[in-house]
């Protein structure tokens, strides 16, 4: 891949990156991070509503909802599909709103030290507004996202019409079909809570990841213990992680947790009882009403109680392939 770190210049090489709107873009994006976390990335761990809030209120978050609302204007006939299985607006999701801008700020951050070409793995991508928004900020980067629904061809055939520098494929995550070292940064968005084997799947994104490169992960944590990745789980998979990749924040496995049960984090009850109920997932349908009230119950829209955890590590401990599937 041949990346030089770059120690002359805060942007990336490409000559598309000089544009007037492409600064104004960076500085605002860069000042809405100092805000929230007094540094260029946002804060590692379990988000505060506190600093939740005061994210919606910066330059980064603007800049991200503009774009992901211009999206979803634009692509709503690409995206009808998708949108009747999941949503057409992922942007404005109770963790999303935190967990994009996190990603984006690591991204930010890594992108600025290198010249060159960045190859990006999206896995587990869905079909959203982020690719596209990362490759409309750093000209540079070529994202490929993957996931497991044969579906989504459709959707990002009818997109990439009109995009360039993202690709999709299908793939498994705990089988990824690339070489070893392929790609300098790799995110991975609320999805290992709804996989079976994490294990597997953190060993193929140490495989697939160059060293050094960057990972970045975010999952939902189970407060009422109804969901896969509970309090207990989250322990161990964070101790998983660190035994292949190495924190690129300055939180240990313990301190990400260390807020888990506190009341002034942002969950999904929160969400609910002080927030914008729009903003979560769950909705009643008429197939469950219907079943609920052939069986005497009372329709009640699901609800489940959850936090969600952010953190980027390094891949700086490259592991054997057989113990990466043990």
């Amino acid at each position: 891949m041949n990346q030089q770190k770059n120690h002359n210049t805060n942007k990336p090489s490409s000559d598309d990156t000089t544009s007037n709107s492409y600064k104004r873009l960076r500085k605002s994006v860069r000042l809405g991070c100092e805000y929230v976390a007094g540094s260029e990335v946002l804060l590692e761990g379990i988000p505060s509503i506190e600093v939740y809030k005061k994210l919606l209120k910066t330059g980064l978050f603007t800049e991200m909802e503009a774009f992901s609302n211009a999206f979803v204007t634009k692509y709503a006939k690409a995206m009808k599909g998708y949108s009747n299985r999941w949503t057409a607006d992922s942007f404005h999701l109770w963790s999303r709103e935190w967990e994009y801008p996190f990603v984006f700020s690591y991204i930010q951050k890594f992108v600025s030290e290198y010249s060159g070409r960045l190859k990006v793995l999206d896995a587990g991508s869905g079909c959203t507004f982020f690719p596209y928004y990362i490759t409309h900020v750093f000209p540079n980067c070529q994202i490929y996202c993957i996931d497991n629904d044969m579906s989504l061809f459709s959707n990002f055939k009818k997109i990439n019409k009109t995009q360039e520098r993202v690709e999709f494929s299908l793939n498994d995550l705990s089988l990824l079909k690339y070489e070893n070292d392929s790609f300098d940064i790799l995110y991975c968005i609320s999805v290992l809570e709804h996989t079976e084997n994490p294990r597997k799947i953190i060993g193929e994104f140490n495989r697939v990841l160059r060293k050094d490169g960057l990972l970045i992960l975010t999952f939902d944590i189970s407060l009422d213990n109804r969901s896969q990745i509970t309090i207990e789980k989250a322990s161990k998979l964070l101790e998983l992680i660190d035994k292949q990749f190495q924190s690129a924040t300055a939180s240990t496995s313990e301190e990400l947790l260390r807020d888990v049960n506190s009341k002034n984090i942002l969950t999904t009850t929160y969400t609910r009882d002080f927030g914008d109920k729009k903003l979560l997932p769950w909705r009643l349908t008429w197939g469950s009403m219907c079943s609920k009230l052939v069986n005497l119950q009372i329709p009640q829209t699901p609800f489940f109680d959850l936090t969600v955890l952010c953190n980027a590590w390094q891949n700086s401990r490259k592991i054997t392939n057989s113990l990466a599937h043990i």
